[in-house]
């Protein structure tokens, strides 16, 4: 055995750089996992959606979201701490939106992919059906219209 003296490390990264690396890290991960699930067979997709969205599901209720405004608002939180996005929000108790001016998950699968534009759509047509599964979950109805290079969400209950 060799005699080595131990170091602790001390954290040290900037906000960014977490940030840049939580992101990197879930789109990485989703990207081979959407990968390796699209080779099983038709519908694995569709139910690896459903499972996948019960720990968010889980999270946010833990939080006490009980309104269309409360889950925007929860949903933006923490997309804007952990991972850098950039996003408004707007609503009530009723109907509720959150606009991504920016996506750090999407602008990395845009840096990791390069994608036509069906494929593009594709990926839009995937986030609005997890968007629809998650409220559902909360007895509202969402969607998610595309303006642009800009991403709307909308729950409505």
């Amino acid at each position: 055995m060799t005699s080595a003296t131990k170091t602790k490390v001390e954290t040290n990264w900037t906000l960014t750089k977490v940030q840049e690396a939580a992101s990197k890290a879930m789109t990485s991960q989703c990207l081979a996992v959407k990968n390796f699930i699209e080779k099983q067979g038709p519908g694995v997709f569709a139910e690896w959606q459903k499972v996948s969205i019960q720990p968010r599901v889980q999270h946010l209720k833990a939080t006490g979201v009980k309104t269309p405004f409360e889950l925007v608002k929860a949903m933006a939180e923490f997309e804007t701490n952990v991972f850098g996005s950039k996003i408004n929000i707007w609503g009530d108790d009723k109907l509720a939106s959150l606009e991504y001016e920016s996506c750090a998950c999407w602008n990395n699968i845009q840096q990791m992919v390069k994608m036509t534009e069906e494929e593009g759509k594709k990926f839009g047509e995937m986030f609005n059906q997890s968007i629809e599964l998650m409220a559902k979950e909360f007895g509202f109805k969402g969607q998610v219209a595309f303006e642009g290079e800009k991403a709307v969400i909308t729950f409505t209950k």
